[in-house]
């Protein structure tokens, strides 16, 4: 009876034991359901880009999402750390309420951070809307910027156009290259037409979003003013003065006309007034930079006909016996002997004058 009595003694011990665990276990769960129950921020985040640009993307959500009491919050805090160490930079913020499903989302720029590490967080900053809590933070795993965003562009040459028109200059056209901005002295000139006379070099810059290919690429340049159209001319007569004067000849003015040579037997006599008699063809000769004008002629010709014979004086011989002969008119204040002695030595020497002139004919 003894050892049954003892036996059962130490059956109502296990239970007594169970007992003490089970209100034990049920004490531990009253003590740590409040620290398990405790509202704080989630938080995911990761690379993407955006419009060409490598940024951070993030979701923060309450951990009680499904709008229990205490799982509203008015001030939570998204941050990064870089490598690991450091202050908690500020990115951004937001709230968990009814209206949002107690959840946001954002984004910030990671081209600062590329080939860094960052851990991202959410931080409640003061207690909850119930009055719990305060100051509690969630952070992801580390995030290596490393994600490449750019597209690839290529400069491209401009088309330059050389002029083979008169009065036409040379230009060249920039083309329009997407991804790409061409600069000339600094300013961009994409899909511009340049017009000479002008000189420069053209460089290339990678717009946001894009990456250059080809980034030492540069283009020089000097495009001209072309040359000037030739200046029309049309040919002159030359002037010609025909004599009016028995032995008095004429004569024949060549112009002076921009653009032209006048040519008389291969001589240039463009300016020159030639005596008469003379006749000829003067030649045209157009220089460079001068067109003739339509219908003009490149032939001129011209006549400068000789002056008239004047009449010959009849040559008569007078005797000096004939002299004595010669009425002396009256004195009218001068010298009479002296007049009729000056006349008688001009008579004298015409008459030997004449003479003479008619023995060398006879000769």
């Amino acid at each position: 009876m003894r050892g049954t009595h003892v036996a059962r003694l130490k059956g109502l011990d296990r239970v007594l034991a169970v007992l003490s665990a089970s209100a034990l276990f049920l004490s531990l769960m009253v003590v740590f359901a409040p620290a398990a129950l405790a509202h704080h921020p989630e938080i995911s985040a990761s690379q993407v880009c955006e419009e060409g640009e490598v940024r951070i993307a993030y979701e923060s959500v309450s951990w009680l999402t499904t709008g229990a009491s205490g799982s509203a919050h008015n001030d939570i805090r998204i941050e990064i750390q870089v490598n690991g160490s450091g202050t908690w930079v500020e990115v951004g913020n937001g709230a968990y309420n009814a209206g949002n499903d107690y959840r946001f989302s954002g984004s910030f720029d990671a081209e600062p951070y590329v080939g860094d590490s960052l851990v991202v967080r959410a931080r409640a900053v003061g207690p909850w809307t119930n009055g719990q809590g305060g100051g509690e933070t969630r952070s992801t795993s580390a995030i290596v910027v490393n994600l490449e965003c750019s597209e690839n562009a290529t400069a491209v040459d401009p088309e330059v156009s050389l002029s083979e028109v008169c009065g036409v200059a040379d230009f060249l056209v920039v083309p329009g290259t997407v991804g790409v901005t061409y600069l000339l002295d600094g300013q961009a000139v994409n899909g511009e037409t340049i017009t000479g006379p002008v000189s420069g070099t053209l460089t290339a810059v990678a717009e946001q979003g894009y990456r250059l290919t080809n980034p030492e690429w540069s283009f020089e340049f000097q495009l001209e003013a072309g040359d000037p159209c030739p200046g029309e001319v049309t040919p002159v007569a030359p002037g010609v003065v025909q004599s009016t004067e028995c032995g008095r000849q004429g004569s024949v003015s060549f112009p002076v006309t921009p653009g032209l040579r006048y040519l008389l037997d291969g001589l240039d006599v463009s300016g020159q007034t030639l005596p008469g008699p003379i006749s000829g063809t003067v030649m045209v000769e157009v220089l460079p930079g001068y067109v003739l004008a339509e219908g003009a002629v490149t032939e001129i010709s011209f006549l400068v006909a000789p002056a008239e014979v004047c009449d010959e004086v009849l040559d008569e011989e007078i005797e000096p016996d004939e002299v004595a002969d010669l009425e002396v008119l009256p004195f009218t204040g001068s010298d009479t002997g002296l007049l009729v002695a000056l006349g008688t030595a001009l008579l004298g020497i015409g008459w030997t004058l004449v003479r003479g002139a008619r023995r060398r004919e006879q000769d």
